[in-house]
């Protein structure tokens, strides 16, 4: 069954910058049910970047509520089992991810940290990439490492935005439909 809303961030926590799981709850928490949409963070661990992300599932999570960012932190998102993003063995999602979206800048990641292989130009470069995902499931946009989540807040307000609108419009569309059906029904009931 689907959820009511679908602007998604894809997120890649491969790293342990306090920032971006502070402010991706604090959005999370924001758009959350606005008139049946929301944003909903998915996320996806990965160890391919300098080994950032090493350990269990279980130990992750620990590592985020008592280290970084700590203080009971608790994330408000989806968080997925460790995956490879890029290379020969990156998942499906991350190749179709990567398909629908232009990297966010031209520089291709270095060499010495990469542990995959073959690297291409449309590969993540590193920690915290993230994709904006609208709410017929369509990926939108991808920003970089360094974009902070606040910094696209207004492409998530608007995205949510449009999925009010579509709901609202099919709501109407719905209910004139209906009425044309049962208008339809009744004449020819009528008229035989």
């Amino acid at each position: 069954m689907r959820k009511n809303v679908l602007p998604i961030v894809k997120v890649l926590l491969k790293s342990l910058t306090t920032s971006n799981f502070l402010e991706l709850n604090a959005l999370v928490k924001k758009y959350s049910r606005k008139n049946g949409c929301s944003l909903n963070v998915i996320a996806f661990p990965s160890n391919q970047f300098n080994h950032q992300s090493p350990g269990s599932s279980d130990e992750f999570i620990k590592t985020l509520r008592y280290v970084r960012p700590g203080n009971e932190y608790v994330p408000d998102m989806d968080l997925f089992q460790r995956v490879n993003v890029n290379g020969v063995n990156q998942t499906s999602l991350f190749s179709w991810l990567k398909s629908c979206c232009e990297a966010p800048s031209e520089v291709i990641v270095n060499s010495n940290y990469a542990l995959w292989n073959p690297i291409r130009s449309s590969d993540i470069y590193w920690n915290f990439e993230k994709f904006l995902i609208n709410s017929k499931g369509f990926p939108i946009k991808r920003y970089s490492a360094s974009s902070n989540p606040l910094a696209f807040e207004k492409d998530i307000d608007e995205q949510i935005k449009s999925c009010i609108r579509a709901r609202t419009s099919r709501a109407n569309m719905n209910y004139f439909s209906s009425f044309i059906l049962f208008v339809t029904f009744f004449i020819f009931s009528c008229l035989f």
